[in-house]
């Protein structure tokens, strides 16, 4: 079974990369795309979440695209920083899901969404 979460960059570049089936591999995976050593988790919705760089604020350059994202479902508190990761929600044990096509769909439209309000605006 296919496995995917989605990658944000500062730039706007947004890209696919798999998402491990063990949860121990789950940190060393969002280490490794995001580029930090601590995450903090950012709740869009109850089923879908992002991850970003803890000390983002004071180390990585603004994600515009990031933040509008989550604007694009709820409001955002903050400006965030850095590359993001966006994930499924948790399940009822606690464990992050990867995203479902569905969702992958539903990110990747809203992503177009805000990149066309930008060009346009």
């Amino acid at each position: 079974m296919d496995r995917y979460a989605l990658v944000l960059t500062p730039t706007g570049h947004l890209s696919a990369i798999e998402w491990p089936d063990s949860p121990t591999s789950y940190l060393d995976t969002l280490h490794t795309a995001i580029g930090c050593t601590l995450v903090q988790r950012v709740e869009i919705t109850d089923r879908l979440t992002m991850w970003v760089d803890e000390e983002g604020l004071s180390t990585q350059p603004d994600n515009l695209m990031s933040t509008l994202l989550v604007e694009a479902f709820r409001p955002a508190e903050q400006v965030y920083h850095g590359t993001a990761v966006i994930t499924g929600g948790m399940d009822t044990e606690g464990t992050t899901q990867p995203l479902t096509p569905e969702q992958i769909k539903i990110v990747i439209g809203r992503w177009m969404s805000t990149v066309e309000e930008l060009l346009l605006n």
